[in-house]
């Protein structure tokens, strides 16, 4: 198994916030960057200081929406120039996201084929750069429901995830009862890849 040099027992582990009794939804691109800030900052960003509740309600990334305009992203209109105060940069299918519309673009219109996804995860969690699958999970007619993933680490038939809640549907496996921490079979994401299939990864700026 190869993962990222960091031991697992000291990533800031959360669980999804509730509210009225259930855990909120669309929230996983916000803890895959909470994840990412922690891989690099631990001592800011973890459970008792800036963690993803404390991330919304200070609106780091952008002011956070209701359910129902989480499509639109605006919750991360400032995500790309926070993570640069860090000297973090974002990628999408290894392109840049430099800001509000270079994120939009990149969800709508890049594309990543399983084989190059996999390659470039792999070659992201070797080099100790904090990364993330992201896979469709359901579809109706209109709406393409995916979840985004931090990945650290992976074998010949697996991808270990941080996950911050469970999916409901999505067949992965608990490794530890009290962490959300998932085996993520290669094959089931590779059933489940398509044209809007992407790979995810925050790095230290080159510039």
């Amino acid at each position: 198994m190869v993962t990222l040099k960091r031991p697992l027992d000291s990533m800031g582990f959360v669980e999804r916030e509730s509210r009225n009794g259930k855990q909120l939804h669309f929230k996983c691109q916000r803890d895959f960057l909470y994840y990412c800030l922690n891989f690099y900052y631990p001592e800011t960003f973890n459970p008792s200081g800036i963690n993803p509740q404390e991330i919304d309600r200070q609106k780091l990334f952008g002011t956070p929406v209701p359910k129902y305009l989480a499509w639109t992203q605006t919750q991360f209109f400032h995500a790309p120039a926070f993570l640069r105060k860090y000297g973090l940069a974002l990628y999408i299918n290894d392109k840049k996201v430099s800001s509000y519309a270079d994120l939009m673009y990149q969800l709508l219109f890049s594309r990543l084929s399983y084989e190059k996804a996999v390659e470039t995860l792999e070659t992201q969690i070797q080099n100790n750069i904090a990364t993330a699958i992201d896979i469709p999970i359901s579809k109706t007619q209109f709406i393409l429901f995916d979840h985004v993933m931090f990945v650290y680490g992976y074998d010949e038939e697996y991808l270990y995830v941080l996950d911050t809640l469970t999916v409901p549907g999505l067949a992965y496996e608990r490794v530890h009862d009290d962490v959300h921490y998932f085996r993520l079979p290669r094959a089931l994401v590779k059933k489940n890849w398509c044209e809007f299939g992407r790979v995810w990864r925050v790095e230290k700026s080159k510039s």
